[in-house]
């Protein structure tokens, strides 16, 4: 009997972990045209208007969208190093936001070696680095590295960074 109660609870937790290991789902890159197509469905909006912008330099390339405290951009970079570098700033930027409790609301983290992303829904008093409400993420895949939030409270920016989300196929907070 007590054998019967070990193996049925080594079965849940197995299954426990291998539900908890699959909710992390893995992101993939998007590149600067399928992100700047998610700007023109999204935010209607085009390489013409003001809000856009783009730029091509040596080492990376990014594509964005900027307007009434919505910020989204997408940088690909030549070495898929540099990318992961650029999250680990944000990343050790987290780690310390939420070790000296500056932040109130909901987040989730997850890093490994080849994805990882960043997603809050609260308000940000660092001090420097956030000191606002935020509603987004930062996403790291492969050689890209994003940035898609809202700094509004308004339901109407809040749904918009939802769509966005939606529309390139990263987690939502």
């Amino acid at each position: 009997m007590k054998k019967a109660v070990k193996n049925i609870l080594a079965v849940a937790l197995i299954g426990s972990m291998a539900l908890s290991m699959t909710s992390c789902s893995k992101i993939k890159p998007v590149s600067t045209k399928d992100f700047e197509k998610a700007i023109e469905e999204v935010f209607d909006c085009d390489d013409k208007d003001d809000e856009f912008f783009e730029y091509e330099g040596k080492d990376y390339e990014y594509v964005g969208y900027s307007d009434n405290n919505i910020y989204v951009v997408c940088y690909v970079y030549d070495d898929e190093d540099d990318a992961y570098d650029a999250f680990d700033d944000i990343y050790d930027e987290y780690e310390d936001m939420m070790d000296d409790k500056d932040f109130e609301g909901k987040s989730k983290a997850v890093f490994t070696d080849t994805y990882g992303y960043i997603t809050l829904n609260g308000e940000a008093d660092t001090k420097g680095w956030m000191d606002d409400e935020i509603y987004g993420g930062f996403y790291f895949s492969g050689d890209t590295f994003i940035t898609v939030m809202t700094t509004s409270t308004s339901d109407k920016k809040v749904n918009l960074v939802k769509d966005f989300l939606n529309e390139i196929g990263y987690p939502k907070p």
